[in-house]
Parts: structure tokens; C-alpha cells; sequence
């Protein structure tokens, strides 16, 4: 069902609780004000009846007939009794004398035509203004006939259903057309996404003359779309300058092999082209590995699995992986991590921060130099881990840029790499919620520092 179907429905359904809700509190209630009303009227015609009679002389009954008007209209009768319960006078009262004497109140009766009557009751003492004329007590019926009430509140139920009926209807045609008109800026918003495409995420979406909440719906979207936009120009920054750096070495594969196959040559000869073959090839794979670990810690749609690990022993297996790299480099690496220090952080994530942190700094430390890692525990329960080494540092004018992906500063000059190890370890240390920053070693060089939060560690 579309979005206006269920306006509309919604508007109908309500309408039909609260009207027919109205209905029957108003059709059952009508009787109730048909007797009330019919009753009200009886007790105060009992009460002009009572009023009219007098004592005359001698003790006997008159009734003043200008004191009670329509004292002859058949459609009102009444009755007074005597104590004994026999008619002492009446206006063609449809019931014989009442014997044994009724008590007062309201009751209903039945006349011989079948129709129904409200019949009151009331006491009347009628004292004389003299003395010696003495007073009586009589009973003063009058009685209603319950029809024409009957009949009003049939009339009353039928044009009220009539009412509500209309209503109705014009509640589903109002709730149509408001339906329409606010659903207009929907349309108009949907025609302006629709318009937006891969090539056109510059394009915003208008927010003047919407409603505060289309209006804000508006101001997220373009939001959106601004964090889209920069996400494709990153990506294809980063496509750039992948297929950059991936193209001298594959021209430096591709030119060594075309020239070695050109002639024969000497063994020793196809030996130095297979090696440096082999060194282009292997700068390929270090890059395409740095690719693949970056697409996955960008596409990463699961948690960390974060346990609680011994820091000196995943700093161990780093120092053991690179030991032949150091060797070659000759550059000591040193571990210094105290063996009971712990952080709460995924294993291979962590063995990958440290990896891309260590493989940074043997790269960019002299030939004889030093580097290492270091833990410790920092203020407020966090954990510090820091790799430095004793190479050229890297400028502070520089700090902010080393971070994206493909940047190399200017002590790279000359070095292998792809720019794209510090970029690894920072989004690693995002993904931890730690915090990795740059500074200077005292004594020269760079270090690197990860601290993993209080609510990350043991």
C-alpha cells in the first residue's frame, strides 16, 4: 500500500472510531433524555394539578380550571384520588380507580390500545385557609404518553447517522486531498535525488519552502552526499595513485625482461636482469598487499574481535617476522614491553599495526642504526605503545600529510615504499578507537605512538 493509501486509511479509521463512538453514546443516551425530559414534564403538571384544587365550605373540593390550563386536552390526562384510592376527579384518565391506594413515583402502564404510558404519582395535602374548613389528602396522577418521545428519538438516531455518514465521506475526501498536498514536497524531493548520479554528487538537494522535517530530511541527505562525494574523490584519488605506483614497476619488469630477451647473454647477465625483475615484482606485491589491507579495514562490516593480549608477546612475533629484514637492513631491533602488560585488541589487527609501524622505520633508519618497540602503561588506565627509531625523523610540516595514503615525504627520496604503511597502522588504531600520533625521539629520529583507551585495556 503506497504512503497516501495508508494517510488515507488512517484518517477513515479514525474518523470512523470517533464518529461512530459519537453515535452510539448519542443514540443510547437519547432515550434516556426522551424519558427524563417526559418525567420532568409529568412531575411539574402534578404539580399545577395538586395547585388547582381548593377547600371550599363545608369541606369540599373544587378545582380552579383557569389555575390548569389544558385541563381538557385528552393527550394530557390526569386524575385525582381520594384516600381511598377511588377517582375523586379526572380528565378521561384511561385506568379504572386504583384500589389498593399506589404509592408515589413514576410508573409505566399499558392502556387497552397497547400503548404505553409514564404515569407520576404524588401526594398532595390541600389545606383550607379557614379553620373550620379543615384539609385533605389526595393523590394526583397525571400521565405521557411515550411515542411521541419514541418517535423523536428514531428521527433524532436517523439523522444523526445521516450526519455521520457525511462526515465520513467528507473526511476520506479531505483526508485524500491532504494526503495529496503533503506528499507534493516528497515528489518533488524524489525527483531531485532521481536526478543525482554518480557523475553529478555535487548536486545538492533543496531545502527552501519544505516543511522543518522534510527540511531537515533534506539537510542529512545533502550531508550524505557531501560524505559520498568526498568518498569518490578519495577513491578515485586513491585508483590514481594506485595505478601510478603500480606502473614503473610493472614498466620496470616488463623494459628488463624485453631487453634481457632481445640477445642471448652471458648467465651472470640474465641473473642481474631476474634480479631486478624480482625487486620490481616484489614492490608490486608489497603494494597490492597494502591495497588489499586497505580495502578491508575500509570495507570492514563486522566488530573486532578484541581479547585481552600480552602485549610483549605479540611484540615477540613482530620482532621475529622482521628479524631478516633487519638483518639486511642492519638495523637492531629492539622490544621493550613489560611481560605483564595487556590490551584488549584484535590479535591480527594488532601484529599488523605493529608490522606496518616497524616496517616504516626499518626502511627509514641508516645502516647501523637502531629502532624497537615500547609499551607502557599510561595516566587513567590506558596503554601506550610506541616504535621508534633513530633515522631522519619526518618535519613537522609534513606530520599532518604522511597519514594519507600515497603521500612520501621528503626523507623517502631514493627509498622503496608506496606511502601507504602509516595510513595502514592509523586506520587500524581508528578501528581500536586508539589514537596514533607522530613526534620527535629525543636524541633524533621518529616516534610513533598508539594509545589504546582506558576501556580498551586491562
Amino acid at each position: 500500500m503506497t504512503l497516501r493509501g495508508k494517510i488515507v486509511l488512517l484518517v477513515l479509521v479514525l474518523t470512523v472510531a470517533i464518529l461512530g463512538g459519537l453515535w452510539f453514546f448519542l443514540a443510547g443516551s437519547v432515550g434516556g433524555w426522551s424519558t427524563d425530559a417526559l418525567e420532568h414534564d409529568l412531575s411539574e403538571r402534578a404539580e399545577a394539578v395538586g395547585a388547582a384544587v381548593e377547600v371550599k365550605r363545608g369541606g369540599r373540593l373544587e378545582i380552579e380550571e383557569e389555575d390548569l390550563p389544558g385541563a381538557d386536552d385528552p393527550a394530557r390526562p390526569w386524575r385525582i384520588l381520594g384516600p381511598g384510592g377511588f377517582t375523586w376527579a379526572s380528565n378521561r384518565f384511561p385506568w379504572p380507580p386504583a384500589s389498593p391506594r399506589p404509592a408515589p413515583g413514576v410508573s409505566l402502564l399499558t392502556d387497552a390500545e397497547g400503548r404505553v404510558w409514564h404515569v407520576v404519582t404524588r401526594a398532595v395535602t390541600v389545606s383550607s385557609k379557614h379553620r373550620e374548613r379543615g384539609s385533605a389528602d389526595l393523590l394526583v396522577q397525571v400521565a405521557g404518553e411515550e411515542a411521541p418521545f419514541v418517535a423523536l428519538g428514531q428521527h433524532f438516531r436517523r439523522g444523526l447517522l445521516g450526519a455521520l455518514l457525511a462526515a465520513l465521506v467528507m473526511g476520506g475526501g479531505g483526508a485524500a486531498l491532504l494526503a495529496h498536498l503533503a506528499l507534493r514536497p516528497l515528489r518533488r524531493f524524489a525527483a531531485e535525488v532521481d536526478a543525482i548520479g554518480a557523475h553529478s554528487l555535487d548536486r545538492r538537494i533543496g531545502t527552501s519552502g519544505l516543511d522543518p522535517e522534510l527540511s531537515h530530511l533534506g539537510g542529512a541527505f545533502n550531508d550524505l552526499l557531501a560524505r559520498l562525494e568526498e568518498a569518490m574523490q578519495r577513491q578515485r584519488r586513491l585508483v590514481s595513485r594506485a595505478s601510478h605506483s603500480l606502473r614503473t614497476p610493472a614498466a620496470t619488469i616488463l623494459t628488463r625482461a624485453e631487453v634481457a630477451l632481445r640477445r642471448e647473454r652471458a648467465p651472470q647477465e640474465y641473473r642481474e636482469a631476474l634480479s631486478e625483475i624480482a625487486g620490481a615484482a616484489r614492490e608490486s606485491a608489497g603494494l597490492i598487499a597494502h591495497l588489499l589491507t586497505l580495502s578491508r579495514l575500509d570495507e570492514r562490516q563486522r566488530a573486532l574481535d578484541l581479547t585481552e593480549l600480552p602485549v610483549a608477546e605479540v611484540a615477540g612475533e613482530v620482532a621475529r617476522l622482521l628479524a631478516p629484514r633487519s638483518a639486511e637492513a642492519e638495523v637492531s631491533l629492539a622490544v621493550e614491553v613489560p611481560p605483564e602488560l595487556r590490551v584488549r585488541a584484535e590479535r591480527a589487527a594488532l601484529r599488523e599495526l605493529l608490522e606496518a609501524l616497524c616496517d616504516n622505520a626499518l626502511c627509514y633508519t641508516p645502516r647501523g642504526g637502531h629502532a624497537g618497540i615500547r609499551a607502557a602503561a599510561a595516566p587513567g588506565g590506558a596503554v601506550e605503545l610506541t616504535v621508534w627509531d633513530d633515522g631522519p625523523g619526518i618535519p613537522a610540516e609534513e606530520r599532518s600529510q604522511v597519514l594519507e595514503r600515497f603521500f612520501r615525504g621528503s626523507a623517502s627520496a631514493g627509498k622503496p615504499g608506496s606511502g601507504l604503511g602509516l595510513p595502514i597502522a592509523q586506520a587500524i588504531a581508528e578501528a581500536h578507537r586508539a589514537a596514533l600520533t607522530l613526534g620527535d625521539r629525543p636524541g633524533g629520529g621518529l616516534e610513533v605512538r598508539v594509545r589504546f583507551p582506558a576501556t580498551a585495556s586491562a
